[in-house]
């Protein structure tokens, strides 16, 4: 019986080895992927954000753009007639 548990206790231990070294595969492969991308400061002073008056500036002038073109299609299509040939 001893035995038993010698070789459940060994295969515990090869169990932790395996995950610990999962472990630390994964973590070396995420250290390696995180090199592919700056870090975020970085980022942010090659590319500037835009102040956020100046993005709603720009919202507002698109969705007026967009208000405009479905009053055009909503007249356009008042003017077409949609009736089957039956």
């Amino acid at each position: 019986m001893n035995c038993d548990f010698c070789s459940i206790d060994e295969q515990e231990a090869r169990d932790i080895q395996l995950i610990d070294s999962i472990a630390e595969r994964q973590a070396q492969i995420f250290s390696e992927e995180c090199k592919f991308f700056p870090a975020d400061v970085q980022i942010q002073s090659i590319y500037p954000l835009p102040d956020v008056s100046e993005l709603e500036k720009k919202l507002s002038e698109q969705s007026k753009i967009l208000l405009s073109l479905q009053q055009k299609v909503d007249d356009l299509a008042s003017k077409v007639c949609f009736c089957s040939s039956t």
